[in-house]
């Protein structure tokens, strides 16, 4: 049986993830995940479904995952709060801008983050804007008639 992270450890994953984040420490973001985690960044919260625009973006594994942070670590920043640990998973919201979105007229972010992790590992990771962070993304994304 997979060991219980504790919550304190919860706690400093989240942080410690961020940290790296901030510090443009591409390497470092990357140890916290496991082998075989998912990354889910949610697009558009709101519709769902086969035709969904823009479609999420999924990362699967540390191959794929160092795409994800590839995509987003140039001129990233994020500052967090809220932290709620509930057994292996930790939630928390955040103000999050990088290079990929402010090149879509996209300044800041506000979303809400999910790690839910095994044996010290996040396993799965969940970044879902807020209803007006979506709006933005689906406007500064959309292709132009």
């Amino acid at each position: 049986m997979p060991e219980k992270t504790q919550g304190n450890d919860l706690l400093s994953i989240a942080k410690s993830l961020d940290e790296a984040w901030n510090a443009h420490d591409s390497e470092k973001a990357l140890r916290f995940f496991a082998d075989d985690a998912v990354v889910r960044f949610v697009m558009d919260p709101v519709n769902t479904g086969e035709k969904k625009f823009p479609p999420d973006q999924v990362y699967e594994g540390k191959a794929q995952i160092r795409d994800f942070v590839a995509i987003h670590m140039p001129g990233f920043r994020v500052e967090s709060k809220g932290h709620e640990v509930a057994g292996d998973k930790v939630t928390w919201h955040s103000t999050l801008s990088d290079d990929y979105f402010r090149n879509a007229g996209i300044e800041k972010l506000q979303v809400m983050a999910e790690a839910l992790t095994q044996a010290g590992k996040i396993k799965s990771f969940i970044v879902t804007p807020s209803p007006e962070s979506a709006a933005k993304i689906k406007s500064g994304i959309a292709p132009k008639a």
